[in-house]
């Protein structure tokens, strides 16, 4: 190969890795998976694991058609959150909604709960794969963020100790950096902990809004969440519409509504290429809103409705996609569908097609090979000086 050609190829890897990506996140169109038994994909793993609910009392992890069940740990209503890459849940157990322990199970759905001396209850959010757990613990008097190392508890640093103050976490990344909100002043603001150790610190505001939580953060350290205007008129507190907010590089960006979407955006998972997928809801003139699948490009700006993303075959079935609540690296979504044909509700898995392991795989193959050829060209030229010396 011409040296001049393969220098070229290294400078411009990040090209060739960006066009894989984008082939990536940017599929045509998606096979559709109904997961049946269940009326919601919670959260996927880079596995293609999924957790699943069912009406809050039957949980479980779906995986190759399979569904392995939560153990119920003797409550009624098992609400799960998220799956590390372990095959690791996390949720809540609750005897009464609202009011509960926080629940680790591990990959055969046997669970433990979480609990922190002291506290009334307690909420678990966020797991990486150090099996590190983040979430929240509840007394008379506030809500506190928690970490949890091997099943004991202890609160992250750095909050104001006040009566009026609360605050808690909400994820926690594979680098340890964990996410959350304060509240106090009838506001909530969106924090971060840049490991579990050290003091929180602020996320910064987006432009024209007052109140915004952080709810999830990928290994690439983006965070998302939501942001308002909250209003106050004689001692109340109004909120204005959600918006769906991305947390990069140090600034607030705003994730773009759907073209036709008048309503609030929620955001709820965001993979390691910057893809993010959540709901645009769509108010009508009733008050009522209801809810399209929505993906959002990395730099926020460009949002779609996976709707128009699904094979034909699919879309004539009757199922509408509502709500997507998670995607992971390889770009699989999960979330909530509902047949309008039927009026049945159930969680769904899309997979992008093509498949985008054949163009990471492309990529890969031309690092390797760029490399290769730099530490040739770097002996050579090495050899070349030591032998003019």
């Amino acid at each position: 190969m011409n040296i001049r050609i393969a220098l070229r190829m290294v400078r411009t890897l990040p090209l060739f890795v960006f066009a894989a990506t984008a082939i990536q996140a940017q599929a045509q169109t998606y096979n559709l998976t109904l997961l049946d038994g269940s009326d919601a994909g919670v959260n996927i793993n880079n596995s293609g694991q999924v957790v699943v609910t069912s009406g809050f009392i039957n949980a479980g992890i779906w995986s190759n058609g399979q569904t392995t069940p939560l153990d119920t740990m003797g409550v009624r209503f098992q609400l799960p959150y998220e799956i590390n890459n372990g095959g690791e849940v996390i949720g809540d157990a609750m005897r009464v909604l609202g009011r509960g322990t926080g629940a680790l199970w591990n990959a055969n759905g046997q669970g433990q709960l979480l609990t922190m001396p002291s506290y009334d209850y307690t909420t678990a959010q966020g797991i990486n794969d150090a099996h590190v757990v983040v979430g929240s613990a509840t007394d008379v008097l506030r809500m506190r963020a928690v970490v949890w190392q091997n099943g004991t508890g202890s609160l992250l640093a750095g909050l104001p100790m006040t009566l009026i103050t609360s605050s808690s976490a909400t994820d926690i990344n594979n680098d340890g950096q964990v996410v959350g909100y304060t509240f106090s002043g009838g506001f909530a603001h969106a924090v971060i902990w840049h490991d579990i150790h050290s003091d929180a610190a602020l996320l910064p505001a987006l432009a024209g809004t007052n109140q915004s939580q952080a709810t999830f953060i990928n290994d690439a350290g983006q965070a998302i969440g939501t942001s308002q205007l909250v209003t106050v008129t004689n001692g109340a507190n109004t909120p204005g519409k959600r918006i769906a907010t991305l947390w990069s590089g140090g600034t607030a960006i705003e994730l773009h509504n759907l073209a036709d979407a008048t309503g609030d955006t929620d955001v709820a998972g965001i993979n390691i290429q910057g893809m993010a997928v959540g709901t645009s809801w769509i108010a009508s003139a009733s008050s009522n809103q209801h809810g399209i699948a929505t993906l959002w490009s990395p730099d926020g700006q460009s949002a779609v409705d996976l709707n128009t993303l699904l094979d034909p075959k699919d879309a004539k079935s009757g199922w509408v996609l509502q709500a997507a609540y998670d995607i992971n690296d390889q770009g699989m979504i999960v979330g909530q569908a509902f047949n309008s044909i039927t009026s049945e509700t159930t969680g769904f898995l899309l997979t992008p097609v093509p498949e985008p392991t054949t163009a990471i795989y492309f990529a890969l193959g031309l690092l390797g090979t760029a490399c290769a050829v730099r530490r040739r060209y770097k002996r050579h030229h090495k050899d070349q000086t030591d032998r003019r010396a």
